[in-house]
């Protein structure tokens, strides 16, 4: 069972416990791809993502807030570059960034972003290349500032004016630099041109004051036209070289020159002391930079450090008293031409010490020895092949059983053992390799394992508990440099599973993991690599025969819910076919040769699964059937059994539709000559007018398309949609069903002509003409009474025929009653 997120309080803790209201908390496993609500307990920033996905961060990073933890999402103020780390601007090197954008770009990135940005410490002037949350910069607590790791931690805070005070003479003030000198620290950018006025010449010149460091210790002086120099004294309340060079703070020798007086761009000479050698010697601060001691570098003699004594004392055996200077006052430089005699021979001869060094060599070929030519290699060194090199006497190994003046010397290929005498180990070299190799030992070298000095164990003694067993060597049986880019197998004290893992890497996140967790490495603790149980392999067996190793590998290195797209080779058709993993399922429809959404040729193509439609298929089809499955979207033609027509329909659909999907036969479309107006209903066309824009021949009879006719009867056109004529059975015309008024038809004129007598043109000339009405019209209208002319009265047209039809009188004057007074204008009857 999978764990759940309330086992999880680093996770637990962004929970949104107000929009994941609906959700139980503790029934949500750390596998559920549910995207849910977080919320960020330092910044309050919300956001939704899946648990699977928060949970691998978790193990990641331990913090999982895109604002202030990942800075994948951007809120000024809160995680930009300029807001995470303030003073940043004084650690770019400006000699490559461009000053006028820099500001922008880092308002407008997060913290994380992969920018890089190219960096100077304005402490010590080592430049860099790197992202802005380079791990070379440390924050500080107390103001989030960034200070260089391992230079000034301790040193940003100090002014210019302790450690450079000698800068001071030649800083310009007041308006031609933004700041003041004795406002500059050693956290300012010292990569931003700054203006400076030479105290010698007068000579005005612009420059940042990193490549003016420079130029003065590479060459001494600061004003190119003149060569200035810093050649005076200063005074200050401090020691400047505690700022910039310590170490050469501790060389300085306490004489007429004191600490406050000098700082490292001085061209003051005064008087050192090597920590190496602890001899004396006088230079300025300047060329202490470029040369260093002069003894240690070989420039100087130092007695009891480089002279013959030390060197050559060899040469004692041939040294003659009788010479002006003591032995011990020379040294293997000098070319003073000096005394020797031969221990043989006793003849005396001049050289120099260069010279003698050369005599005595025993491959020399150029020199003689004395003028006698005496053999000293046997006589005076006893072929003692190390008589020059004391340290190969002394590392000589007693394993050779031999003495050193029986060795091969001159045979490369000969080996004997060697007893290193910083590591005590022993090792096979050649004499004259020894010889020629001032370091050839093998462990000291880490070419070769020494168990108890150089092997991983000894160098990391943390990871021994991690080595498996079933590594080949042990972990004292190899060297770090040999180890470092191989792979070995590993063991994880969390899941006791083991995996591969490169030392390279191992050491690399170890070193960076604040506990010391082996988990974090370990591929199964963080989800990288399914434990077995969780494997495509344990969970979904039934894939192992479509399992491709050779191109996805072990299939037990997979999870099972993985969403990568991989290539599958199907078990039922022997084909390869791509398909998502956490798709696949036992007797899924991932093929789409099985499922038929790619084409077999023979196997799934339509002419071989449904051979009845190629009857159907159209000639005005671009495709062959032989090339589409059933499932295709292709929009074929087809060319119906029945009614011949064609049509387009998609495969796909004419495939699932079992009845006939003929648009014709469905009366959907018209096809002429098959279910057109004109064909299904002939009798029609004597009746369709041409004042029709469309031809009864393009249309069915279930059309709603509002049509004219012209009445056989009346002769008399109309309109109504064709649905609605082919549906009636009797004549549908307004005119011959008195629905409309058609004059000399169906007009009161014409079916009552009686009543024109008694029509009063003149008072109706305004509400209705008897050509324009029927019988069946309820208009109020007058009529002049027949047995009285005198006598006008309204009356409805339809009550007016009925009352005529049964005799009644419709004279209201005649019938005596009473009316409203009404104006009217008196007709005189026209004979």
């Amino acid at each position: 069972m999978s764990d759940l997120i309330t086992d999880f309080p680093a996770l637990l803790k962004y929970w949104n416990f107000d929009s994941n209201i609906k959700l139980d908390v503790e029934k949500l496993t750390i596998t559920s791809k549910k995207h849910i609500s977080w919320k960020c307990p330092n910044c309050s920033y919300e956001w939704k993502a899946s648990v699977s996905k928060s949970y691998k961060q978790i193990l990641n990073h331990t913090r999982i807030c895109p604002v202030c933890d990942l800075g994948e999402v951007l809120v000024k103020g809160q995680n930009s570059i300029s807001d995470r780390f303030p003073n940043l601007l004084g650690y770019i090197n400006f000699h490559y960034e461009n000053i006028e954008t820099i500001q922008n770009e880092i308002e407008n990135l997060t913290f994380t972003s992969k920018r890089l940005f190219h960096f100077k410490c304005p402490t010590c002037h080592v430049g860099w290349k790197d992202v802005a949350n380079t791990s070379r910069l440390l924050t500080t607590k107390l103001n989030k500032n960034v200070i260089h790791v391992g230079c000034n931690e301790y040193k940003h805070y100090v002014p210019f004016y302790k450690a450079y005070p000698n800068l001071g003479k030649i800083y310009l003030p007041g308006d031609y630099n933004e700041l003041e000198f004795k406002k500059l620290t050693l956290s300012d950018n010292i990569t931003i041109p700054r203006k400076w006025k030479c105290d010698k010449c007068d000579c005005f010149f612009d420059l940042s004051i990193d490549k003016l460091i420079a130029r003065i210790k590479r060459n001494g002086f600061y004003c190119t036209k003149c060569e200035a120099t810093f050649d005076t004294a200063i005074k200050v309340n401090a020691t400047p070289l505690f700022y910039t060079d310590k170490h050469l703070l501790d060389q300085l020798v306490k004489n007429h020159i004191k600490k406050n007086m000098i700082d490292c761009l001085s061209n003051i000479v005064a008087t050192w002391k090597c920590i190496e050698c602890n001899g004396e010697y006088e230079c300025s601060v300047v060329k202490r930079h470029q040369e260093g001691c002069p003894y240690c570098s070989g420039k100087q003699m130092l007695k009891g450090f480089n002279t013959l004594n030390e060197t050559h004392p060899y040469l004692e055996k041939f040294w003659i008293n009788d010479n002006k200077r003591l032995f011990s006052d020379y040294w293997h430089k000098s070319f003073d031409v000096l005394n020797w005699k031969c221990p043989c021979c006793n003849i005396q001869f001049q050289c120099s010490p260069v010279e003698m060094i050369s005599r005595t060599n025993l491959e020399n070929s150029n020199f003689e020895t004395c003028p006698n030519n005496c053999d000293w290699n046997t006589l005076i060194f006893n072929n003692d092949i190390f008589h020059n090199s004391p340290r190969l006497r002394k590392e000589w190994s007693k394993k050779n059983n031999i003495p050193v003046h029986l060795a091969l010397s001159h045979i490369e290929t000969k080996k004997y053992w060697w007893n290193c005498s910083i590591c005590q180990g022993e090792y096979l070299c050649s004499i004259p390799i020894r010889r020629e190799v001032i370091d050839s030992c093998p462990y000291c070298n880490d070419e070769q394992p020494l168990k108890g000095y150089n092997t991983l164990a000894d160098i990391h003694p943390e990871l021994s508990s991690y080595w498996s067993s079933k590594n080949i060597q042990k972990i004292d049986e190899i060297t770090l440099s040999e180890a470092k880019n191989k792979k070995y197998i590993w063991l994880c004290d969390c899941c006791n599973l083991e995996f591969n893992e490169k030392l390279s890497i191992v050491l690399d996140k170890f070193s960076n993991i604040k506990y010391r967790e082996f988990k974090i490495i370990c591929p199964y603790c963080n989800k990288k690599t399914p434990k077995p149980e969780e494997s495509l392999g344990y969970k979904k067996p039934f894939l192992k025969s479509e399992w491709l190793d050779n191109i996805n590998g072990d299939i037990y290195n997979i999870f099972s819910n993985s969403n990568d797209i991989i290539e599958w080779i199907c078990r039922k058709c022997h084909r390869n076919f791509k398909a998502k993993i956490s798709n696949r399922a036992e007797d899924d429809e991932c093929c789409p040769y099985c499922s038929n959404r790619k084409l077999i040729k023979g196997t799934n193509d339509l002419a071989t699964t449904h051979p009845h439609l190629i009857k159907e298929w159209s000639s005005l089809n671009d495709r062959q059937l032989s090339c589409l499955t059933n499932k295709s979207t292709y929009k074929a033609w087809w060319k119906c059994s029945v009614c011949k027509g064609e049509y387009q329909q998609t495969v796909k659909k004419k495939i699932l539709m079992k009845e006939s999907c003929c648009p014709y036969c469905q009366n959907n479309e018209v096809l002429k000559g098959f279910n057109d107006l004109a064909t299904t209903h002939p009798w029609l066309i004597k009746e369709w007018s041409t004042l029709n824009d469309r031809d009864s021949s393009s249309i069915m009879c279930n059309s709603s398309y509002r049509a004219w006719w012209k009445c056989s009867e009346c002769s008399k056109e109309y309109r109504q949609t064709v649905k609605k004529k082919t549906l009636m059975n009797i004549s549908c015309c307004p005119y011959c069903q008195n629905n409309k008024v058609l004059k000399g038809l169906n007009d009161l004129a014409t079916t009552h002509e009686y009543l024109l007598s008694e029509w009063d043109y003149l008072n109706n000339i305004l509400l209705a003409k008897p050509t324009d009405i029927d019988e069946k019209s309820n208009k109020n209208v007058w009529w002049i009474c027949k047995d009285d002319p005198n006598h006008r009265y309204k009356f409805k047209i339809n009550e007016k025929i009925k009352y005529e039809k049964r005799n009644l009188i419709t004279c209201k004057i005649c019938k005596g009653l009473r009316r409203k007074q009404e104006h009217f204008v008196q007709f005189a009857k026209i004979n």
